[in-house]
């Protein structure tokens, strides 16, 4: 390699590099200040109480299936269960009586756990909750194709098990 190769080279790298050095930032925080999150926000009991409900599905929600608990419109406690295809395959080989008895422990599994949140952290709704009118719920199936919405299969309402008509 010729002397001017090299020479050329070098500038080349040490362009390259300063370059980046004004691209790159030279200092990075990776931590937020205790400050910040010890900040007070203010929210609603509506809102805190639907917080808990999506995080209360996610802990619910294992590979088999997955659980949504929230509000729905008329505010009451409403949960979807969507069930995978190798479950959904189990409980259709399974039979109807053996479905319900399944669905039937999920969701007197999700409404007791919904009880316990109401009566241990919103003491005031939990004076004025009804399990009977205030939560009911969906169980899905995946579609027939791989694209297909999911399809209800039964309800949970005043705690029963509800199929739908053919």
């Amino acid at each position: 390699m010729s002397r001017s190769t090299k020479h050329l080279l070098r500038l080349l790298i040490f362009g390259a590099g300063w370059a980046l050095s004004l691209w790159v930032p030279s200092s990075a925080r990776a931590e937020i200040p205790a400050s910040e999150l010890n900040a007070t926000r203010w929210v609603s009991q509506g809102a805190w109480l639907r917080t808990k409900l999506e995080l209360m599905g996610v802990s619910l929600s294992y590979p088999a299936y997955r659980v949504v608990v929230g509000l729905d419109d008329r505010s009451r406690v409403h949960f979807e269960f969507l069930v995978h295809a190798p479950i959904a395959e189990h409980l259709r080989e399974s039979g109807r009586d053996e479905t319900a008895k399944i669905f039937r422990y999920h969701a007197e599994g999700i409404q007791n756990r919904v009880a316990d949140l109401l009566r241990e952290e919103f003491a005031d709704l939990w004076a004025l909750y009804d399990d009977r009118q205030d939560f009911a719920g969906v169980f899905y199936v995946p579609g027939g194709e791989f694209d297909s919405a999911p399809r209800k299969i039964a309800e949970w309402t005043d705690k029963r098990i509800v199929w739908p008509d053919k």
